[in-house]
C-alpha cells in the first residue's frame, strides 16, 4: 500500500504526538531523512519505519535507551496519543465555538495540545458518546469500585465544563452516564453505604464484597502462627501465596510441622480476608517482611550506554595535547584534489586557527576547570604551554607517589577470605523481585570475588539514583554476615537510615541474619540494646547515621563497612571513618561521586563499579526552572493527583517552612499537606513519614532531609524552593527522589526571579541539572561539578591545583600515566599516526544535521579499539539514519586503515 510520510506526520500531529530529536518515551515521534521513529502507546518498544518513496520498506522495533533496532516486524498498529484525533479543521471549529474572548482561545491557537485537553472535548465535537454505550447490556456486568469517589470525580469534571460554557444545556448525570435498567447486574464495592450513591437504586445491587486487608506480622513470627491456628479453629481456610518456589520452601520451613496452611506459587499483589466465606488468602512477602511487589515485572532489554561527559559543543574551550588551550568553533570541511574530510576548527590567541582532522580527535579534550574562569588562549608556537605541562607533570608524579603509597599499604593487608553459605546466597538472589541489569550483576560479581580473596575490598559503586545500588549492598552484606562477620551500613540522614533499615530487614527477614538500626529514630533503651547486641555479636547488620561513629559503638567482629553518599559526612567523621575502615572491607555507594573520590577511582588507585544501565520503564525527569508561579504549581499538583500520585515540596529553611505551608494551603485548600524537618522529635518525624508513605497525605513539605535514597514510587512531582542555594549534587539527589516508577516525573526548580539575575555559579548549576535530565546523568553531573568547583589536589584541601593551567582532563591523564609508570605498566597512549587515504571521508550535514551528534560519531569511530567496534558503529549509523552516503562508508574504511596501522606500529599510512 502507498503511504506518504507527510500524511503519516499529519496523522501523528492530529493524534497528539510531539516531535522530538529522539524518541525516548511514548507519545513522541522523530524523522531523519527517510526514517520515522514513533513511540506508540500499546507497544513495549517504539518502532522505526523506513520509507522508500511512498512505500514503507521496513518496520523495526527499537530499544528506546540504546536507539538500536531489536526486531523486524511485518505490521504495526499505532494508537492515538490522546483520547481524540483532532485534525486542523477540528481546532478551527473549536476556535469558532468558543470565540476570541474566551480564556481557551489562546490555548486553541497552539493547534497541537495543552494540559487537560481531554476535559474540553465538547468544544471540538457536536456530540459525545458515553463509554457505557459501547457495552452490550445483555452480557456486561458493571462493577463500580468506590462509587462515592466516582460520583465526586464525575461531578468535578461536569462543574468545570459548566463553568467554561455557562450557556450549554445541563449535563444530566443520572440519565446519560448510568441508566441502571440497561444492565442485568450491578455490583458495587466501597467503604460507604451503596444506597447513598443516588445514581444506583439500592434494589439493583446484587453483590457487595466485604473484605478485610491483610495484616502484617513483621518481627512477630509466633503471633502469626497463633493467628493461623485461631482462624483454622474458626473454620477458615488459610492460603499463603508465594512469589517463587524458593520462597514457598523457605516459608514452609518457618511454619510448625503439620501446619494446616495451603501454600502455592501465585504472585498476587496483596492479600485479604473474606469473613463471610471463611477465607484468608495472604501473600507471603507481606507477612514477615513487609516488602511490596513491583507494580509490574521489569525485564532488562538492553540500556543506553553513558555518553561521554566531555561532549564538544561549538564555543567550548578545549585542550590539545601539543598546542594548549583553544576554543572549538565547530566542524569545517577541508577539500583537496584527492580527498575531503571534516576537521575540528580551533581558534587560538591572536586569531590563530588550527584545523585538526577528525581522525586525530583523541588529541583534543574538553577544558574542565572551575566555572567563571575564562582561560587565556595559548599562542601557537609559544613555550608557555610546554612549561605548564611540565610543571603539572611534576605535581602529578608527586600525587601519584602519595597515592601509590596508600595503595601499597592497603594491598599489603591480608585477612582470611569470606566464605558465605552458597545455598543461602542463591536463595536470596532468587527472591529478588526484579531482573538484574548487566551492570548490577557485574558489580555483585566484582565484590563477591573481592570478598573471597585474602585482601580487603575498597570499591566505589557509582550508579544513578534508582539504579539498584542498594541491592548490591544487600547481597554484599549478606555474604559477609553468613561468613560470621558483622556489617555496618552508614548513611547521612535518619530518614534514609529508617528506609535502608526497612529494606535490609525486609529482604533478609526469612534468613538467619539479624538486622538493627542505630539512629535518632530509636529510643535510648533500643539504642542500648543495639549497642549490647553489636558488642556481643548478636546483631549481624546494623544500619545507622553518624551515631555509628561515636565512641560507645563497639563491634564484636566487624567485617564490612558500607558507606552511602560519603561526601555528606563532615571532616572529623571522615577522619574517624578512615581509622574504622583501615582494617575492614569497604564499599562506598554514590550517584554523584565528589571530585576527589572520582579522581582517585579514575586514576586507578581504587576499584570502581559503574552501574549505568537504566531500569526498564524509566523515563527522563522533565526539569523546569521557574519562579513561584501559583498557576503552574496548582496545575502540576492536579496533574499528579489525577494519576493518584504524591508530591514533594522542598523548602530548606526551618524558620520559614510553616509560612510556606500556609501559602500552599491558601493556594490549594483541598490538598492534604504535612511538614517534616530534621529538628522534629524522632517519633513524630517517623510517624509523619510513615503516614505519608501509606498515602495519608498528598504533599510532603520538607527540608532537604529527603535528599538521599528515599524510594517512594508514588511520588513523581517535586518542587525545590530557592533551588539556587543548593549544590549540584544536592539538586541531582533531590530530583532523584521522583521518577522511580514507570510514570513520567516532573521537577520544578523554583528561583526568586529571572535566571539571568542569579550569580554565574548558581546559574551554571541549575542549567546543568536541567540539561542532564536523562537517565544515567549522575556521572555527567559529577564531571560538570569538576568543571564548576575544580578537582583539587587529591590529598590536600586546595580546590584548584593545576586544573586551571592545563584543565582537569589532561591533568587527570598525567596522573594516570605517572601511576602506570610507578606500577611498571607500559603507557596506554598509542603513538600518533597520520593517515592519508584517497576519497571523501565525512558525515554530511543533510544526513546528520546536529553538530554535537557528528562530533560524538567521529569520536566513537576514531577511538574504536577493534574492527568489531568499527563495524558496530556502522551498523548503528545505518539503523539510526538509514542508507549511508559514500563519504560515511569511507569513514568506516579510513578508521579501519588507521586501526590496522596502529596495530602494525606504523607512524604514517
Amino acid at each position: 500500500d502507498v503511504l506518504r510520510m507527510e500524511d503519516l506526520e499529519d496523522w501523528l500531529i492530529a493524534a497528539g504526538y510531539r516531535r522530538e530529536d529522539c524518541v525516548y518515551e511514548q507519545g513522541r515521534w522523530s524523522r531523519r531523512g527517510g526514517i520515522l521513529d514513533v513511540g506508540s502507546f500499546g507497544l513495549d518498544n517504539p518502532v522505526r519505519l523506513e520509507f522508500f518513496g511512498d512505500e514503507v520498506e521496513s518496520i523495526r522495533g527499537f530499544d528506546l535507551r540504546s536507539q538500536r533496532s531489536m526486531i523486524d516486524m511485518t505490521a504495526v498498529e499505532l494508537l492515538p496519543a490522546r483520547e481524540a484525533h483532532l485534525p486542523p479543521e477540528r481546532w478551527n471549529e473549536a476556535l469558532d465555538r468558543v470565540g476570541e474572548e474566551s480564556e481557551l482561545s489562546e490555548l486553541l491557537w497552539s493547534a497541537t495540545g495543552f494540559p487537560g485537553l481531554e476535559h474540553h472535548l465538547p468544544i471540538f465535537f457536536d456530540s459525545l458518546t458515553p463509554l457505557i454505550d459501547w457495552f452490550d447490556p445483555s452480557c456486561t456486568a458493571l462493577v463500580l469500585a468506590e462509587p462515592k469517589a466516582i460520583r465526586s470525580s464525575l461531578q468535578a469534571h461536569l462543574d468545570s465544563i459548566e463553568s467554561a460554557f455557562p450557556d450549554h444545556t445541563p449535563f444530566d448525570v443520572s440519565a446519560q452516564f448510568l441508566d441502571s435498567g440497561r444492565f442485568e447486574r450491578i455490583a458495587a464495592t466501597g467503604a460507604g453505604r451503596i444506597a447513598e450513591f443516588s445514581l444506583i437504586p439500592s434494589g439493583d445491587v446484587d453483590v457487595y464484597y466485604h473484605t478485610l486487608p491483610q495484616e502484617s506480622y513483621v518481627g512477630y513470627r509466633e503471633e502469626m502462627q497463633r493467628q493461623f491456628a485461631q482462624w483454622v479453629r474458626e473454620g477458615y481456610r488459610v492460603g499463603v501465596a508465594c512469589d517463587t518456589e524458593a520462597e514457598l520452601a523457605r516459608f514452609d520451613e518457618l511454619l510448625s510441622p503439620g501446619h494446616p496452611v495451603d501454600l502455592a506459587v501465585m504472585p498476587l499483589a496483596d492479600g485479604f480476608r473474606f469473613p463471610e466465606s471463611g477465607l484468608a488468602l495472604l501473600v507471603e512477602r507481606r507477612l514477615l517482611s513487609g516488602r511490596s511487589r513491583p507494580e509490574r515485572p521489569r525485564r532488562f532489554r538492553g540500556g543506553e550506554t553513558l555518553a561521554s561527559y566531555d561532549d564538544l559543543r561549538p564555543e567550548d574551550y578545549v585542550v590539545h595535547r601539543d598546542f594548549g588551550i583553544g576554543q572549538f568553533m565547530g566542524l569545517e570541511r577541508v577539500e583537496t584534489e584527492e580527498q575531503a574530510l571534516d576537521c575540528l576548527a580551533i581558534t587560538y590567541a591572536e586569531g590563530d586557527k588550527l584545523l585538526i582532522p577528525v581522525d586525530e580527535i583523541d588529541q583534543v579534550q574538553k577544558y574542565l576547570a572551575p566555572t567563571g574562569l575564562v582561560p587565556d588562549l595559548d599562542r601557537l608556537g609559544s613555550k608557555s604551554w610546554p612549561r605548564r605541562v611540565s610543571k603539572a607533570r611534576e605535581k602529578a608524579r608527586e600525587i601519584a607517589g602519595r597515592l601509590a603509597a596508600l595503595y601499597a599499604e592497603r594491598e599489603a593487608m591480608t585477612r582470611d577470605p569470606f566464605r558465605p553459605e552458597s545455598h543461602l546466597l542463591d536463595e536470596l538472589e532468587r527472591s529478588f523481585p526484579y531482573e538484574e541489569t548487566p551492570d548490577q550483576i557485574g558489580a555483585i560479581v566484582d565484590i563477591k570475588g573481592g570478598l573471597e580473596t585474602g585482601r580487603p575490598v575498597d570499591r566505589l559503586v557509582c550508579g544513578d539514583v534508582g539504579y539498584g545500588k542498594t541491592e548490591v549492598a544487600i547481597r554484599s552484606a549478606f555474604a559477609v554476615a553468613t561468613s560470621g562477620f558483622q556489617v555496618a551500613v552508614l548513611v547521612p540522614t535518619t530518614v534514609l537510615a529508617e528506609q535502608h533499615y526497612r529494606t535490609f530487614r525486609d529482604r533478609l527477614a526469612e534468613f538467619p541474619v539479624t538486622v538493627a538500626e542505630l539512629s535518632r529514630f530509636r529510643t535510648r533503651a533500643e539504642q542500648r540494646a543495639t549497642l549490647k547486641g553489636l558488642s556481643e555479636g548478636e546483631i549481624d547488620v546494623v544500619v545507622g547515621t553518624h551515631r555509628l561513629l561515636q565512641k560507645d559503638v563497639r563491634f564484636h567482629r566487624l567485617g564490612l563497612l558500607i558507606v552511602d553518599e560519603e561526601h555528606r559526612f563532615g571532616v572529623a567523621q571522615k577522619e574517624y571513618l578512615r581509622e574504622l575502615r583501615s582494617g575492614v572491607d569497604t564499599i562506598s555507594m554514590t550517584a554523584t561521586p565528589i571530585p576527589r573520590t572520582l579522581h582517585m577511582s579514575l586514576s586507578g588507585f581504587r576499584d570502581i563499579s559503574l552501574i549505568t544501565t537504566p531500569p526498564r520503564d524509566r523515563y527522563p525527569i522533565q526539569t523546569e526552572i521557574t519562579d513561584f508561579n501559583a498557576g503552574l504549581i496548582v496545575k502540576a499538583v492536579r496533574r499528579e493527583l489525577d494519576r493518584e500520585g504524591q508530591i514533594f515540596f522542598v523548602h530548606n529553611r526551618i524558620q520559614s517552612i510553616e509560612r510556606v505551608r500556609e501559602k500552599l494551603s491558601e493556594l490549594m485548600p483541598w490538598l492534604r499537606v504535612t511538614t517534616a524537618h530534621g529538628q522534629m522529635k524522632p517519633k513524630k518525624l517517623e510517624s509523619i513519614m510513615r503516614t505519608f508513605v501509606d498515602g495519608g497525605f498528598e504533599m510532603l513539605l520538607s527540608t532537604a532531609i529527603i535528599e538521599s535514597g528515599l524510594d517512594l514510587p508514588r511520588v513523581n512531582t517535586i518542587f525545590i524552593d530557592n533551588a539556587q542555594n543548593f549544590g549540584m549534587a544536592e539538586l541531582y539527589q533531590l530530583r532523584g527522589r521522583v521518577g522511580r516508577s514507570h510514570h513520567k516525573a516532573y521537577c520544578y526548580l523554583i528561583i526568586p526571579g529571572p535566571i539571568g539575575k542569579l550569580n554565574p555559579d548558581a546559574r551554571e548549576r541549575l542549567e546543568a541539572v536541567q540539561r542532564y535530565s536523562e537517565l544515567g546523568s549522575g556521572w555527567h553531573v559529577a564531571m560538570r561539578d569538576l568543571e564548576i568547583r575544580g578537582a583539587g589536589e587529591l590529598l590536600g584541601v586546595s580546590q584548584h591545583g593545576h586544573m586551571t593551567s592545563i584543565g582537569y582532563s589532561l591533568f587527570e591523564e598525567l596522573i594516570r600515566e605517572e601511576a602506570r609508570a610507578l606500577r611498571g605498566v607500559p603507557p596506554e597512549r598509542a603513538r600518533p599516526i597520520r593517515v592519508e587515504v584517497v576519497g571523501d571521508s565525512y558525515i554530511p550535514e543533510i544526513y546528520m544535521p546536529d553538530v554535537l551528534g557528528r562530533v560524538r560519531a567521529y569520536r566513537h569511530v576514531w577511538r574504536a579499539g577493534s574492527e568489531e567496534e568499527i563495524d558496530d558503529w556502522m551498523d548503528f549509523i545505518l539503523d539510526r539514519f538509514g542508507e549511508a552516503p559514500v563519504p560515511v562508508v569511507n569513514c568506516r574504511e579510513r578508521a579501519r586503515v588507521r586501526l590496522l596501522g596502529v596495530m602494525a606500529g606504523a607512524e604514517e599510512v
